[in-house]
């Protein structure tokens, strides 16, 4: 048998050891091509790479907890435990488990609680660098710091800084709550265990813990809003704030709704009527865990709850370690640090596109602004569609546009206490990340600028030359605000914070401008009110 054949016929588990011992092995004989640097848990060996023209270091898959398999499954992570010698991190960690194609990244495995780290000096002269954090999106049901897309050279190269990625779980396995004693935010309580592992270890890498910029995009973003507004054990972990692409409309469930997706999610994994099932869930193999989040009985347990089930899995509101909706917080309190927020103009045909592929008729379109908005659906649905279309699709997205992302972000920019920039990312790139939907062609849809901010069009294929210098651009707002420096850009067009006097955007696009976009429906849909539970 060849080694080829041989590594074919090898479980999923077994691989995942193989990976381990072949790419993030101790190695106490070999020389560190990066490092050594000591972290709370042991030393590890980085590498070197080139970017931008210049050389800097990357630490990757370095393990901020233990594996959460077995009996720490629907657990709080658990810090790693210190090990002996030196640990080679030169490759991504393995993937938290998840129903997406990621084929072409490390294995999936429950022990996949790691973190990366680009820095360009590991004792920068002056103090520590800037820090940025990134938490991907993916519907808090998939995700990879292993994506191409977030590869963290280009930023750490370009702008002097150090930046972060890591790994947390999704799915059922990272927020299934109200089932047993589980109260859900597995993942969440991951990425704060991430965060705290940036506090206690990021000065080792040339980091300072107290410049840290915490950015996300979609559910990445989200995410950050709830560090922000609503998890007080997350606010002293971070300065400031980047989010892109927040669906800041949608409502987070509370412990009773996330009980009936659980009891749901109990009958699709067989679950339900055992005598302890909870631990029947534990017992059962990770393959059986990822099914039941594709049941067809789950999908039709979620529709009696309107918009508080548009993402099946997400983080609980459960008065602990998410104590409010971020609306709610920011309403009562304001936004207290530093931020960015942002949305892309057409963020939402890839949402209606899940819904229909082709036209959508005026029964589809009545029947979910009355599933999705309640009392309220009629009124709304008039107000985008005041006479008869023969599809829907684009009243349709303009209101999850305005719903679920412009309007909720802009009254978040208004209730700021502390500086904030807002923008609209405009700009339909050359090659979209959506190529099988046709009306995401020439638009800028949802994550569309995620390369232009990391420096990866390349990676997805794509070198037309005005999208490079919009990512340069783009990129560069972003390396001076993480940096605390004025917001220039690389055209010297001075990017004005956001009153609620001015409404001042930047908009992403050739060329970049200021404007003052005007909505009418925010007004409208303030009164209604966001993250509506019915």
């Amino acid at each position: 048998m060849s080694a080829a054949e041989f590594i074919a016929r090898l479980p999923q588990a077994a691989l995942s050891l193989v990976f381990l011992i072949l790419s993030q092995g101790l190695a106490q004989d070999e020389p560190c091509q990066a490092g050594p640097v000591s972290t709370q848990s042991g030393e590890v060996c980085g590498k070197t790479l080139e970017a931008e023209g210049k050389t800097l270091m990357a630490f990757l898959g370095i393990p901020y907890a233990e594996s959460t398999a077995g009996p720490r499954r629907w657990m709080p992570p658990v810090p790693k435990a210190p090990w002996a010698g030196r640990l080679r991190t030169i490759q991504f960690g393995d993937v938290c488990p998840q129903n997406y194609d990621t084929s072409k990244l490390p294995p999936q495995s429950e022990d996949c609680l790691s973190l990366n780290v680009w820095t360009p000096q590991l004792s920068p002269q002056g103090g520590g660098l800037p820090v940025l954090v990134y938490i991907y999106g993916g519907a808090f049901k998939f995700g990879a710091s292993a994506e191409p897309i977030y590869d963290g050279a280009y930023l750490a190269a370009r702008h002097g800084m150090v930046v972060v990625s890591f790994n947390y779980r999704t799915g059922a396995l990272g927020f299934l709550a109200g089932v047993g004693d589980l109260r859900g935010n597995y993942g969440f309580l991951d990425q704060q265990l991430a965060l705290r592992w940036v506090n206690q270890n990021i000065r080792a890498f040339g980091g300072d813990p107290n410049r840290v910029t915490l950015m996300g995009e979609s559910a990445g973003a989200a995410s950050v809003a709830l560090h922000l507004l609503s998890a007080p054990a997350s606010q002293p972990l971070f300065q400031q704030a980047v989010m892109q692409s927040n669906p800041l409309g949608l409502p987070y469930k509370d412990l009773g709704q996330a009980r009936r997706i659980g009891l749901a999610y109990l009958n699709a994994t067989g679950c339900r009527l055992a005598r302890d099932p909870v631990q029947c869930l534990r017992e059962r193999p990770v393959e059986a865990i990822l099914k039941g989040e594709e049941s067809r009985l789950l999908a039709l347990s979620v529709l009696s709850e309107g918009l508080a089930n548009f993402l099946t899995w997400s983080p609980v509101v459960d008065g602990m370690v998410i104590r409010e909706q971020p609306l709610a917080s920011a309403q009562r309190g304001g936004l207290g640090k530093p931020s960015l927020i942002g949305t892309n103009t057409d963020e939402s045909i890839v949402f209606v596109a899940g819904i229909s592929s082709g036209p959508v008729n005026l029964i589809v379109y009545t029947a979910l602004f009355n599933v999705l908005m309640g009392d309220a659906g009629p009124a709304i649905a008039d107000r985008y569609a005041p006479k008869l279309l023969r599809d829907y699709r684009e009243p349709l997205e303009a209101f999850v546009n305005d719903y679920l992302f412009y309007c909720p972000n802009d009254l978040l920019a208004r209730l700021a206490k502390a500086p904030v920039h807002t923008y609209r990312f405009a700009h339909a790139p050359a090659v979209s990340l959506w190529p099988n939907i046709a009306r995401c062609q020439g638009k800028a849809c949802h994550s569309d600028g995620l390369p232009f901010l990391f420096g990866t069009l390349d990676r997805m294929g794509n070198r037309n030359p005005d999208d490079q210098a919009l990512a340069r651009e783009t990129s560069e707002y972003i390396g001076q605000f993480v940096k605390g420096q004025p917001l220039t850009g690389t055209t010297g067009l001075a990017w004005p914070a956001y009153t609620s006097s001015n409404r001042t955007y930047l908009r992403f696009d050739i060329p970049t401008q200021i404007f003052q976009p005007q909505n009418p429906n925010c007004a409208f849909l303030d009164e209604i009110g966001y993250q509506r539970l019915h």
